[in-house]
C-alpha cells in the first residue's frame, strides 16, 4: 500500500521551508546551523521568521537527506538532484553524501 507522504510548510516573508519528515535522517545539521529556527522541543519546531531568507537557503542546501527544501516566491523547489555532490563526515556520526550519484559494487551491481 502506497502511504501518503506528509509534507509540512513554514513561511517567512520571502521563503517557504518545506519539511518531509519521512526523508529526515536526524543528522541535526539544521539545528546546529540555525538553532534559533529549528528547535525539536518547540511546537512548531521550525520558526522560519527567526532567520533571513539567505540564511535559510544556505542551511537548507546543506540538508544531507533532502528532507528540507524551500520555495521562493515564483520559483521552483530546490532539489538534492540539482545540487553538486558533497560528502561530509559528521563528528562521531555518519558520512553524509548529498547529490545524485551512482555507486557500483565490485560485483558490478549498481
Amino acid at each position: 500500500m502506497d502511504e501518503k507522504q506528509i509534507i509540512k510548510k513554514y513561511k517567512n516573508k520571502d521563503l517557504t521551508v518545506i519539511w518531509k519528515p519521512k526523508k529526515c535522517i536526524h543528522a541535526a545539521v539544521c539545528v546546529q546551523m540555525l538553532p534559533n529556527v529549528y528547535d525539536p522541543n518547540a511546537k512548531p519546531w521550525i520558526n522560519a521568521e527567526n532567520a533571513s531568507t539567505e540564511e535559510l537557503m544556505a542551511q537548507i542546501d546543506k540538508c544531507p537527506s533532502g528532507a528540507l527544501s524551500y520555495e521562493l516566491e515564483n520559483a521552483a523547489v530546490n532539489s538534492v538532484e540539482t545540487k553538486n555532490i558533497s560528502i561530509d563526515i559528521a563528528k562521531d556520526g555518519p558520512i553524509l553524501i548529498k547529490g545524485k550519484i551512482k555507486i557500483t559494487h565490485a560485483t558490478g551491481n549498481i
